[in-house]
């Protein structure tokens, strides 16, 4: 099979590549455990990084996910590289759970000096894991195409990866109970992610100062309860 060519979204030009046209095979893993289980969780995190497509609400929940090492490699049956090019991921498609299998041919973009990039869910130069640029592959192929998984939200990954029960809730409709509602998720270890809506959320200036961009999703790692005392001095 031969890497094809063709006009991609964005109106930029895809290339179809193998991993082993671009890195030596044998250096790249699945989902590799360090020496250290504490760093795992860490490590996963930072496997997730965002190529050149809009599907943060997809990653925020790998993300998420990734703070619980077991979660990823459960989605895997086998979690060693296929000599052979290939990857199988356990998801849930409509509630069914189901085995999706996807070869290790990934849209690229070709630079100035005639070489390639993986163009969206990248490789972690630290790790070499490709667990994360695998499940987007396979997100996209359940929804028929790369294009098709820009913009969404984090409940269809949940979905996607986990048969459990999901609860969505809004700023402006539960503002009273939101904070309490996150609060008890993350000490019963549940798994979180938050999303700023650009047509719900007009105070740009204010968002930028806390490091939040709009229409992106995020993973929520802590939630806390912050008290303090003030102290008055008089000199």
């Amino acid at each position: 099979m031969k890497s094809q060519k063709h006009a991609g979204f964005g109106k930029k030009n895809y290339i179809w590549k193998r991993l082993s046209d671009l890195y030596k095979v044998n250096e790249l893993n699945l989902v590799k455990e360090p020496p250290s289980i504490k760093e795992f969780a860490d490590i996963l995190c930072s496997d997730v990084v965002q190529g050149g497509i809009g599907d943060c609400y997809f990653l925020s929940v790998l993300s998420s996910f990734a703070e619980n090492p077991k979660r990823i490699k459960s989605l895997f049956p086998n979690i060693n590289m296929s000599p052979n090019g290939v990857f199988e991921a356990k998801v849930f498609v409509h509630g069914q759970a189901c085995k999706v299998v996807v070869d290790d041919y990934f849209p690229c973009i070709e630079k100035e000096d005639g070489s390639f990039e993986i163009a969206f869910t990248g490789i972690n130069e630290k790790t070499n894991n490709v667990w994360a640029m695998v499940l987007e592959k396979i997100w996209a192929k359940v929804n028929f195409a790369y294009e098709n998984i820009i913009a969404g939200v984090p409940s269809d990954a949940f979905e996607f990866l986990s048969p459990c029960p999901i609860d969505d809730y809004f700023h402006d409709i539960h503002r009273e109970e939101i904070y309490d509602r996150i609060l008890e998720a993350d000490q019963k270890n549940f798994i979180i992610t938050c999303a700023i809506t650009a047509s719900e959320n007009q105070n740009f200036k204010q968002l930028a100062k806390m490091g939040l961009v709009p229409n992106h999703a995020y993973s929520v790692l802590k939630a806390l309860y912050i008290t303090f005392n003030l102290v008055n001095l008089q000199i």
